[in-house]
């Protein structure tokens, strides 16, 4: 129920029909599948085969992430952080981003990195957040690529280091991620400035 729910929802090879495939991912979820119930969740969310319902969609993902799957724990500290169909909580949503980042989940590692970089939710801790983009940075995750590259090029929490910076620029920017693209452009231009100067300087 739950791969054809997928396939439905998709339209992959069967064609798109969100309202059977929320009702598979139920009785699949009523079978105690835990992504089904994570895919209900987003599916009343986003307002797939049903209407848009915040407080369905909050609880599908805390009973799933209470079950033990990794993306519906991310998607829970999204609505705590957030306040999609909970009152805000940023310590909730450290909890279950931590939950998820122990599981080895990118996007996890990267949400909680965030909330470390502000100190929203968990003490601010730039080495932390730092070791936490760089974990997300590793699965080639371009958000992560670009955030580290920050604190590279600010030495925020490690050693300013210009290179290592641009290279995650780079990395970013060749996956199509804006931020990328405008901070490795900005990267360039300001050395094309520096070495303008020291070319002036030198006459």
């Amino acid at each position: 129920a739950y791969a054809l729910g997928n396939m439905l929802l998709s339209g992959d090879a069967i064609g798109q029909d969100p309202a059977r495939a929320l009702e598979l991912y139920q009785q699949a979820a009523q079978a105690g599948h835990m992504g089904a119930l994570r895919q209900a969740g987003r599916c009343y969310q986003k307002g797939k085969g049903c209407q848009k319902d915040e407080a369905k969609a909050f609880d599908c993902f805390r009973r799933s992430a209470e079950g033990g799957d990794g993306p519906a724990a991310v998607a829970l500290g999204y609505c705590y952080q957030k306040g999609s169909g909970c009152p805000v909580d940023d310590a909730q949503a450290a909890h279950w981003y931590e939950e998820a980042a122990r599981r080895g989940l990118p996007l996890g590692q990267y949400d909680l990195g965030c909330l470390y970089e502000a100190g929203q939710g968990v003490p601010r801790d730039r080495r932390k957040a730092l070791e936490l983009y760089r974990q997300a940075a590793q699965s080639g995750m371009a958000a992560a690529q670009c955030n580290l590259g920050v604190l590279y090029r600010e030495g925020l929490g490690v050693e300013q280091d210009d290179r290592k910076a641009a290279a995650l620029f780079r990395a970013s920017a060749g996956q199509g991620f804006a931020r990328g693209q405008f901070l490795l452009g900005l990267h360039l231009v300001q050395r094309y400035i520096y070495l303008q100067t020291l070319q002036n300087n030198s006459w």
